[in-house]
């Protein structure tokens, strides 16, 4: 059943025996977790089929490839099958391809179904083609082999493995065993592409294989600024044919509905400039066509009327409009599916969507990523929220310490001073602490270390001096606010007894045998729970389960892990220390770095928009339903829209009723 799919492309595992190199074998796991991960993908995006659409290539001639002679080859794809495609790729003697067309084209459908296909011929010792998303690499701040290691870490924890050795990403990138799958140079901001393009002849010079995905006129462009990608082949995505169209179309369609479906054959037969013959001349309008009207109670003749639909582009809004409503209100999903149905409003989730696709739109981007949520929330909200935390954790900090009586009262009165006052510097510390450390805005999860030692320190540091700056300047904020705080308390609490007569003992003897005693517990219990923490933090920085690929929801239950480990990291040194005071300053400010994490940030920003309606409460769960229901693309812990016609679209269009 498999050959039928798309071009006759199935893929089993072929690498059965045992590696002994851990190269090799992080080589062969990579090729079985990337095999795995896109079979289920096609799946969900419904490329398994029994009528495929077949798109047809041509090779480019208008100057987007290399000289001929650097080619050293010819891909072929004017016939549509994904099996020559892969072999005449397969022959060029660098094994570069850049593939071109228009919005809906089948760009990335393609670069998918040619990663399956290229891993179903490969053999052990070719590169693993992976396939990424493009618009998150900066190139003007990373290298391409430490963007491409990054999110291959990301993506496969698997490759974290100890039995792979360290660095395995890394390495596979630096021995040339990874085939780079670049989807959509086209969705980076405008002033990265050349600067990107540049950079991948650079990072390639030693001929290293990749291949590209980009729209035609943005790859012009870049082209025009930066040169084409050198040894590459590009080759064009041919608009469908309405004969092709009628034939796909009437397979398609069921027996006892065609002739509700005869008005749209006819059109089609007779008039090639019809409006409905323009709009379906790429594949993702014929893919949402078939969604939207072969439900119940869809009446596709209603794409005719010239009034409501003068023009193609008419046909491709009221398509992209009606999406939405018609795959959140679709049955459960067959039993195979491992997600739980849930049932979402299609009102609330076509507005939650739009409020994603605006923001994107807005900054220019394509990806959904969690630990940059919290930038759909005012400046102004994260530190409030930072100051009220800080408030809370004071007021809890200072109430203990004048119950425990540390500052010599115990009555009421005394309580209810050390929470007002608790309140007031913890929520003005916490004010001037937020924002002081600027918007935290990770490009990546952090790791533990990182979450540990900088947490309120932007991960990604131009260079090591100016790291060195920022942490040491907000570490002498942080502790300046907290412990000055507390010796203002301890001061006032002084003159006071003072001011009402109260005799102040002599605590220099004392002091000088605490200094002793504090010496020794120091040097002797210190470096044991030091080394005790990193142990921790150790078990806490390898992978978490056995995920073949890194998923939202796994890469939150692993940063809240890491989040939490902050707790023990403060307070095992007081522990060590045997100091009392000490674990509740230790949790104090582990609770205060907690909420300065990427999981922190992300639960902070969660509620606050799921409070205001722009997201649901249950976000991790809406997008994976989402992503099932064929809104969203998935790569690893990202999520992208379907198209980026659909998310300009959903960023610009007031919601539409598809029963109109």
């Amino acid at each position: 059943m498999a050959r039928d799919i798309s071009g006759g492309i199935s893929y089993s595992p072929t690498f059965t025996t045992a590696a002994t190199d851990p190269l090799d074998a992080a080589g062969r796991e990579l090729a079985r977790m990337v095999g795995a991960q896109w079979r289920s993908e096609i799946g969900l995006r419904g490329l398994f089929t029994m009528n495929p659409l077949a798109i047809r290539w041509t090779t480019d001639r208008s100057g987007l490839s290399d000289h001929e002679q650097l080619i050293g080859g010819h891909v072929d794809g004017e016939r549509g099958d994904l099996r020559s495609l892969a072999d005449s790729f397969l022959d060029l003697p660098h094994r570069r391809l850049v593939l071109l067309g228009g919005p809906g084209s089948g760009k990335t459908t393609l670069a998918t179904l040619l990663l399956l296909a290229l891993l179903e011929q490969s053999s052990p010792d070719d590169p693993v083609p992976v396939l990424l998303p493009l618009a998150s690499w900066d190139p003007a701040r990373q290298h391409l082999n430490t963007w491409l290691a990054a999110r291959l870490n990301e993506n496969y924890p698997r490759l974290r493995g100890r039995e792979f050795g360290r660095r395995a990403a890394q390495r596979l990138i630096e021995a040339r065993r990874v085939l780079p799958v670049l989807d959509g140079l086209d969705e980076m901001p405008t002033h990265r592409r050349a600067l990107a393009l540049h950079q991948l002849n650079s990072a390639l010079a030693g001929g290293s294989p990749v291949v590209l995905t980009c729209r035609t006129g943005d790859y012009e462009t870049t082209v025009g600024d930066a040169g084409v990608l050198r040894h590459a082949t590009a080759i064009h995505a041919n608009p469908l044919e309405p004969e092709e169209v009628l034939h796909h179309l009437r397979r398609a369609i069921t027996p006892q509905r065609q002739a509700l479906w005869q008005p749209v054959f006819d059109a089609l037969a007779a008039d090639r400039g019809a409006p409905l013959a323009v709009a379906l001349r790429s594949p993702l309008m014929i893919s949402l066509l078939l969604s939207v009207y072969t439900g119940p109670g869809a009446r596709p003749g209603r794409l005719l009327d010239l009034r409501r639909f003068p023009d193609a582009a008419a046909i491709e809004d009221h398509l992209l409009d009606s999406l939405v409503p018609t795959a959140f209100t679709s049955g459960p999903p067959p039993s195979e599916v491992p997600w739980r149905h849930r049932r979402w409003d299609e009102r609330k989730a076509q507005r939650w969507l739009r409020q994603l696709a605006v923001d994107l739109a807005r900054r220019g981007e394509a990806d959904l990523t969690w630990w940059r949520l919290h930038r759909r929330s005012p400046a102004w909200l994260r530190a409030l929220t930072t100051g009220v935390i800080a408030g809370t954790s004071c007021f809890a900090f200072l109430v203990v310490l004048a119950h425990a009586g540390l500052f010599g009262r115990t009555d009421q009165a005394g309580l209810l001073a050390s929470a007002a006052l608790g309140v007031i510097t913890g929520a003005t510390a916490g004010w001037l602490i937020a924002g002081a450390a600027g918007p935290y805005e990770p490009e990546r999860p952090l790791t533990v270390s990182e979450e540990v030692w900088w947490f309120g320190v932007r991960p990604r540091l131009r260079t090591p001096i100016r790291g060195f700056v920022r942490s040491a300047r907000l570490a002498l904020l942080v502790w300046a606010a907290c412990w000055g705080t507390l010796c203002v308390i301890g001061f006032a609490w002084i003159a006071w007894d003072r001011l009402r007569g109260r005799q102040v003992p002599d605590l220099s003897g004392e002091w000088t045998v605490g200094q002793v005693v504090g010496f020794v517990k120091f040097f002797g219990t210190f470096p044991a729970a030091l080394g005790l923490l990193f142990w921790l933090l150790a078990w806490l920085a390898r992978p978490f389960g056995s995920e073949d690929a890194a998923t939202m929801r796994v890469g939150l239950g692993i940063a809240r892990r890491r989040a939490m480990a902050l707790l023990p990291a403060f307070c095992l040194p007081a522990l060590a220390l045997l100091a009392p005071g000490l674990l509740l300053w230790g949790l104090f400010i582990g609770y205060m770095a907690i909420f300065r994490t990427a999981w922190g940030c992300y639960v902070k920003c969660r509620v606050w928009l799921a409070v205001t309606g722009r997201l649901p409460w249950r976000l991790t769960a809406f997008l994976e339903d989402a992503h099932r229901l064929g809104v969203l693309h998935q790569f690893g812990t990202v999520y992208q829209f379907r198209n980026t016609k659909l998310r300009d679209r959903l960023a610009s269009a007031p919601p539409t009723d598809r029963h109109e």
